[in-house]
């Protein structure tokens, strides 16, 4: 989801929810979205063994390759070296 779905599902604008949710914790919206994205996907990398294509798709990247991109950016290293690391 978008943090425009997420807004219309509470029925407040994007910009009244990036407020509310800078004032909580600091971030925008849209990076507190991405952490929480990115804490699922070490979740799955960790305890599944999914392949890391499969686990971009059922987080909604439908390219693989930027979900690893944006996992790298995130993380600081790549889904394969966090499940090495983690699993070592």
């Amino acid at each position: 989801w978008s943090a425009r779905n997420f807004a219309a599902e509470l029925h407040i604008t994007t910009g009244h929810l990036n407020r509310i949710v800078r004032d909580a914790t600091g971030s925008s919206l849209t990076a507190y979205l991405e952490t929480a994205l990115m804490t699922e996907a070490c979740r799955l990398i960790v305890f599944t063994q999914l392949p890391f294509a499969e686990i971009g798709y059922r987080l909604g990247f439908f390219d693989p390759s930027y979900f690893s991109r944006r996992f790298r950016a995130c993380m600081h290293e790549t889904p394969s070296d966090y499940r090495g690391r983690m699993s070592g």
